[in-house]
């Protein structure tokens, strides 16, 4: 008999690390859970925004900006419309001839989570899920989304029409989000026969996954930092040299407290550049600055050697819970705040209005001090286990 096989598409080859970590975790839980239901069957990763694809939108969006600035000056924008029209339905069918080719001979599509509802940044992720659940219709194949973002809805947005379309679409069984369940069921959902939950992160189990522990006995605070133009990129008034003092006079007020700290990042080259801007304003060496980490197995293990973290990058956020690692973060995005509601601790999630040296540090101290309530975390995490076995019974 022919095994069984899942086509799980995810950010498999990100450079942020924590969606890698997404894609190994729920591989792991979809394997996990088809054994536990004897179901033979195996797993196969399929990168949503392939290399490929990424190129061609790249020499798209080059042609795009000429073409803008070509027609604006002749004032030509019937054409430039009709334009852009016909680049977007080329990528739309050059993901679905990739997605005919990927899903032959599978029988379950599950999308592995991370920020994959959304329409306002990476804005091919809506023409790539589209593309995939059209491919799984022509083939009868049941999709599932696994403990997916859901970041913001706009009726009048292409994109977000394309993505309500797609879940809404008769072959997509199951849809659970880690974050936003009202706007998933209020916005998003039109069809009575959809499945949808609330679903932790896979990644809260990347400790016991990976098995990777904690460091017991260590008293290093990790700080976790971001590129500096995040939050202006997300509509928040707080510019990057402003980001730059905000952490430099963090790391200052730690040192004078005696705390012992080390600056990491998820991997993300922005990020680390960052990093060491921040040591500079605060008059510290690189020995401060961990080296970036090149895979999320080292980025879980550099996280393991703190006794508390302070984070802006989600996923530095869910690895420090994964392994009982008390944390805050600075809020640049709602889904960390979601996360910080997720797991009974919102408090410890900053939005930008309390972002003040005095508070980020007292925070983060009393983090450490409180720790977990080991039942509310064991909770939390039985939610993504859950999430997947529901979609593996899809398979029978």
């Amino acid at each position: 008999m022919n095994k069984n096989k899942i086509a799980m598409i995810g950010l498999n080859n990100a450079k942020n690390l924590g969606d890698p970590l997404i894609c190994a975790c729920t591989g792991h839980l979809l394997e996990q859970a088809m054994k536990e239901q004897g179901i033979d069957g195996e797993v196969q990763i399929i990168d949503l925004l392939p290399d490929c694809l990424k190129k061609k939108k790249k020499q798209k969006k080059q042609g795009k900006n000429l073409l803008k600035t070509c027609l604006s000056r002749f004032r030509k924008l019937f054409q430039f419309a009709k334009e852009l029209q016909i680049r977007q339905s080329d990528l739309r069918d050059s993901y679905l001839a990739y997605y005919r080719e990927k899903l032959e001979g599978c029988s379950l599509i599950v999308f592995a989570g991370g920020g994959l509802i959304k329409y306002a940044q990476q804005e091919n992720l809506n023409v790539s899920i589209s593309g995939a659940i059209q491919a799984a219709k022509e083939k009868q194949i049941p999709v599932a989304f696994h403990a997916c973002g859901v970041e913001g809805y706009n009726k009048n947005n292409p994109g977000c029409k394309r993505l309500k379309e797609a879940i809404n679409d008769e072959t997509v069984r199951i849809v659970t989000t880690r974050d936003d369940f009202k706007t998933l069921s209020e916005c998003y959902k039109e069809r009575d026969g959809l499945y949808i939950a609330k679903a932790a992160d896979s990644a809260v189990l990347a400790g016991e996954i990976l098995g990777i522990q904690k460091k017991e006995a260590s008293r290093i605070i990790g700080i976790g930092v971001i590129r500096g133009n995040i939050f202006e990129n997300y509509g928040t008034c707080l510019s990057e040299s402003r980001l730059v003092e905000l952490y430099g006079d963090v790391l200052k007020a730690l040192k004078e407290e005696g705390r012992e700290f080390r600056l990491f990042c998820n991997g993300y080259k922005p990020d680390y550049l960052f990093a060491q801007k921040v040591l500079e304003y605060a008059g510290l060496e690189e020995t401060y600055l961990l080296k970036r980490a090149e895979s999320y197995e080292e980025l879980v293990r550099q996280i393991s050697g703190f006794g508390g973290v302070l984070a802006a990058r989600l996923h530095a956020c869910i690895i420090s819970y994964s392994l009982g690692i008390p944390v805050v973060g600075l809020c640049w995005n709602d889904k960390l705040k979601y996360f910080g509601e997720g797991i009974g601790h919102p408090e410890r999630f900053l939005s930008p209005e309390d972002f003040s040296t005095k508070t980020i540090v007292e925070r983060v101290l009393k983090a450490i001090e409180e720790g977990y309530e080991e039942e509310a975390v064991k909770r939390y995490k039985e939610t993504s286990k859950e999430s997947v076995s529901r979609i593996i019974a899809l398979m029978k």
